[in-house]
């Protein structure tokens, strides 16, 4: 889930639903579901969540351009419940 801001605001309520734990995908600041949550948003970055129990597949390898990624292997993330 991510929450986009068009305004340059001090702060942002962002709820998250369920009863699941969710992460903050760039800090891994972990946050309870069924609540609005306020958080102070930057410009380097926007709120990001991921839900907990999510499996995230990723490359990490560092390519000039994703068509010679193609080949290369997935690590699998696995956010803890």
């Amino acid at each position: 889930m991510i929450l986009s801001s068009f305004q340059r605001a001090k702060h942002v309520s962002v709820y998250l639903p369920g009863k699941q734990l969710w992460y903050d995908l760039r800090t891994g600041t972990v946050y309870k579901g069924g609540l609005t949550h306020k958080l102070k948003p930057t410009e380097e970055s926007i709120p990001a969540f991921l839900r907990a129990g999510t499996i995230v597949p990723r490359k990490y390898r560092f390519r000039r351009s994703s068509t010679q990624m193609m080949n290369d292997p997935y690590s699998l993330g696995l956010l803890p419940l």
